[in-house]
């Protein structure tokens, strides 16, 4: 009996001491996430200023702006241009460089106005606004047909061309509700992350109906965000 006390106290503070060096594994991946973001959006907003052989994105984004409209079209032949190896680790593993992308371009879009401000909708804040990256131009071998869609390009970006034949219905998928308490007159926000989202951590798909104290909630759909 006298040396299962000690043999449990030395389990314990094996355990301990994995736990931290735990803590500070995930501390050390967190701070180099957080290099990678800033030096992806660095790279993506040298890119939009780049002139290349057909010019600089600075022209598309102030006219994106100006459209109000949310989605901005690159050519992955002017990124090659400007950066071949930054394109083929972008194409290998997108999800890692599409937050910084969407970033970058909605910070960038603050800088392309005539008066240094962003010309979107009143009723929204810059912070509030999402843009969106999207890609065209020659993928390569990245390019195929929905036949060579397999298992090999998963997680990588790809341009599948084919005739569609068949649409099922499409149904919008809300990422962030907004929900209106006349008890209170309090407006409140929530934001939907799934596993098919680039960034963030999937979160409950509980739809709320009413408040912390109890109250119900008026959904406003107007206001709230579907893709």
């Amino acid at each position: 009996m006298s040396s299962a006390g000690p043999s449990s106290s030395r389990r314990g503070g094996g355990g301990s001491s994995s736990s931290s060096a735990n803590n500070d594994s995930t501390f050390m991946d967190a701070m180099e996430n957080r290099k990678d973001m800033r030096r992806n959006i660095k790279k993506f907003t040298d890119f939009l200023d780049y002139e290349g052989r057909d010019g600089s994105y600075r022209d598309k984004v102030r006219a994106m702006v100006e459209k109000k409209e949310k989605r901005l079209l690159i050519n992955i032949d002017h990124l090659r241009e400007f950066d071949s190896d930054f394109t083929h680790r972008f194409i290998l593993n997108p999800n890692e460089y599409y937050p910084a992308f969407q970033d970058a371009l909605r910070t960038y879009t603050t800088t392309v106005s005539d008066n240094g401000e962003s010309s979107q909708p009143n009723q929204k804040t810059q912070d509030e606004i999402e843009y969106f990256i999207g890609v065209e131009g020659s993928f390569g071998s990245h390019s195929i047909s929905p036949r060579g869609l397999s298992s090999s390009f998963v997680r990588t970006l790809v341009c599948v061309e084919g005739i569609v034949t068949k649409c099922s219905l499409v149904r919008p998928k809300v990422m962030r509700s907004v929900h209106y308490c006349e008890e209170t007159n309090k407006v409140i926000t929530r934001n939907y992350v799934d596993a098919t989202s680039t960034s963030g951590i999937p979160t409950p798909i509980t739809y709320p109906t009413k408040d912390e104290s109890g109250n119900p909630l008026i959904t406003e759909y107007g206001l709230s965000v579907y893709k």
